[in-house]
């Protein structure tokens, strides 16, 4: 049967994403049905024939088997050490992530002394300070444990890490002075290094910008940058996926192969490179995902095979879901699955309709093969990117063709420079090229944040449209049953998608929206219809770029900064916006001028009708803001208490509103 792994993969990958959603039982009475729909298709003597329908049904019997057996022996055990206190021993492995009020560290505890503690888990333990000891270095102190998230999808990837518990210091912490043995604590040591020599060497967001690249660690890139990769639809080039991989042994495996190395040598040493670079980005699930398929098609060259890529890619997504049912709900899996389910399915199509091969012009062509792909993984993700965050960027799609190219300057550079650092002509040249094309990107990314439009924010129902559009799309290609079809079908629903998407944010223009930002101890809220907007209750750096984010690239008058703590970040977001208003509600810290801000108030109660339809009060601690006769009441609980999700709540000229989430992933 040809493509034997990718309906295995796919059987796999779809029945965990709707699992996922669901209580466990529905997993145990999946497997049942699935079981019984199996039994009965090999006593059909025609699905019997038709292999891919028992196939299918098998897959999905084994995937609730395994959904379920992963939820009793993994999940349950550690779930009921949720808002308990224990002693345990520790071990960092992982580097520390800087959070808006302390640090983050991946853990792994060795003991948990209570009753029954499952052992030998990794966790998140958040702290205030940093703390004092060496990678894989026992330590040990009193924990409080509480849930990671609600479910799976609510966890931002940390489920599909293995990670169902996050925890904080309930007394002091402690070194033993004791070392576990584990080989990888050298692979950590020398990441750490790694940081140390671009911080030293190169330096600057540029620097920051080249280890987070060429490793994924983003803990020295500065806010701002990040927030503008993020913003301009970039973010992806600054964690180590399937692109990154296939830059570095494509290169590789290209320059082997005009030395004229013979084709299983120059296999073996690209799948070393492969294997290399898994280590060198810490085992990152995106990179292990990209190295299955990688080392796939490598073994298949060296044996003269030509490997089918959607077939290698379905046996990807069989191996990463079979050890670990919860990877599907990690938005950087799905992105990468997608893209790369993009490149092989509307590509060529893609190519053929906009008659690419017929450009002459060397430019041109490469100028247009870039922007194709960019729209076949830009069609292929648009879902994901929908389902996880609630928006995707536009101005992204635009720019990739010029980002994609400097992104892999900065890779291949930063690659080289790792043993050619202490090499002194060898390494300024390389210091110089990674300078001036992180810095070309870092601009590129910024300035692309600001432009108007640059994001699609949707409501839930048109992706629900869009979907259902998609399934109606391919049902009818499958009852055709031919491959021009179904290419045909896979264009047509992503098109399809995309325009359902763009009219649905056109459609939410004229209207005024209530947004709440999330940050990590508090929540801000920013009002802004088409021309205005009014921004309470900014704490955090997150919560500033946000806010600024949305006002320039809508091109909106910042009207009024409630400020409601004397906080440093909300006079950054007046100044840098130009207020017209800032209203500080006490008169600690006012400041004399904050840019073109023109009235600087301290005021400790005031009501104002800000634009036509928006009124807005403050009494006692207390902000009510009016939309069109809706009243939003927003006190200190609401400001100081962070809510888990961004959230956008869309006000029609009636008073009626539409609530939609926006999932806050970190990564």
């Amino acid at each position: 049967m040809k493509r034997a792994f990718a309906h295995i993969g796919f059987s796999f990958a779809l029945t965990l994403i709707v699992l996922n959603f669901l209580n466990v039982k529905w997993a145990l009475a999946a497997a049942v049905a699935a079981g019984a729909l199996f039994i009965a298709s090999l006593l059909i003597g025609k699905t019997r024939r038709a292999v891919a329908v028992p196939l299918c049904l098998f897959s999905i019997m084994i995937s609730a088997l395994m959904f379920s057996a992963d939820y009793y022996t993994n999940y349950a055990p550690q779930a009921q050490l949720a808002n308990k206190n224990a002693l345990a021993d520790f071990y960092i492995v992982d580097m520390e992530k800087k959070t808006e009020n302390g640090y983050s560290y991946t853990v792994k505890t060795n003991a948990i002394r209570i009753n029954g503690a499952p052992q030998n888990i990794k966790l998140r333990l958040y702290t205030y300070t940093p703390l004092d000891a060496d990678y894989y270095e026992l330590l040990q102190g009193e924990l409080k444990f509480t849930d990671y998230a609600e479910d799976a999808y609510n966890s931002y990837g940390a489920y599909a890490d293995k990670v169902f518990l996050k925890a904080t210091p309930a007394d002091d912490i402690v070194s033993t002075g004791e070392l576990v043995n584990n080989s990888l604590r050298y692979v950590l040591d020398f990441r750490f290094h790694l940081r140390s020599v671009f911080s030293a060497y190169i330096g600057g967001d540029e620097g920051a910008l080249a280890l987070a690249v060429l490793t994924g660690n983003k803990s020295d890139l500065g806010a701002e940058v990040y927030e503008g990769f993020k913003a301009s639809g970039l973010a992806h080039l600054v964690a180590v996926s399937g692109l990154h991989l296939m830059v570095l042994s494509g290169t590789a495996y290209y320059f082997l192969r005009r030395l004229s190395v013979p084709v299983v040598p120059r296999c073996a040493l690209s799948g070393v490179l492969v294997l290399f670079y898994i280590m060198l980005s810490g085992f990152a699930p995106s990179m292990i995902r990209a190295g299955i398929m990688m080392l796939v098609f490598l073994i298949g060259k060296a044996s003269r095979q030509k490997s089918d890529s959607l077939n290698s890619l379905g046996l990807a997504a069989f191996l990463v879901c079979f050890f670990n049912p919860f990877a599907v709900t990690d938005a950087g899996a799905m992105l990468s699955y997608t893209a790369v389910l993009g490149i092989l399915t509307l590509n060529k199509p893609l190519r053929r309709y906009f008659k690419a091969d017929r450009i002459k012009n060397k430019v041109f062509a490469f100028a247009a093969d870039g922007i194709i792909l960019s729209l076949s993984v830009f069609l292929a993700t648009l879902p994901v990117m929908m389902f996880f965050f609630g928006q995707a960027s536009i101005i992204g799609l635009l720019i990739s063709f010029l980002s994609i190219p400097l992104a892999q300057v900065v890779l291949i550079t930063s690659f080289l420079f790792i043993p050619l650092y202490k090499v002194k002509l060898i390494s300024a040249a390389l210091v110089f090229v990674i300078r001036l094309f992180a810095g070309l990107l870092i601009k590129l990314a910024t300035d692309a944040a600001g432009i108007a439009f640059s994001m699609i924010y949707l409501d839930y129902s048109y992706i629900a449209l869009a979907v259902a559009f998609v399934f109606a799309i391919f049902g009818v290609g499958f009852i055709f049953r031919r491959r021009k079809a179904m290419r045909l079908c896979a264009l047509l629903s992503s098109v399809t998608f995309c325009i359902i998407c763009i009219l649905g944010a056109f459609a939410d223009m004229n209207k005024t929206h209530v947004r709440a930002i999330a940050g990590v101890n508090s929540t801000a809220y920013i009002v802004y219809d088409d021309n205005y907007a009014f921004v309470a209750g900014v704490n955090e750096f997150s919560q500033v770029y946000s806010a600024k984010h949305i006002i320039n690239a809508n091109r909106l008058s910042l009207l009024l900064v409630l400020d409601n703590c004397s906080s440093e970040k909300a006079q950054s977001l007046a100044e840098s916006c130009s207020a017209v208003n800032y209203i500080c509600t006490s008169d600690k810290n006012l400041p004399q001028k904050l840019g073109d801000c023109k009235n600087i108030l301290s005021l400790s109660e005031f009501d104002v009708d800000l634009w036509q339809g928006v009124n807005v009060k403050y009494n006692e601690s207390v902000v009510n803001v009016t939309v069109n006769g809706s009243e939003y009441t927003f006190d200190n609980n609401s400001f100081s208490q962070p809510v888990q999700y961004d959230y956008i709540i869309t006000v029609e000229s009636g008073g009626s509103g539409h609530y939609r989430r926006l999932n806050k992933w970190q990564d």
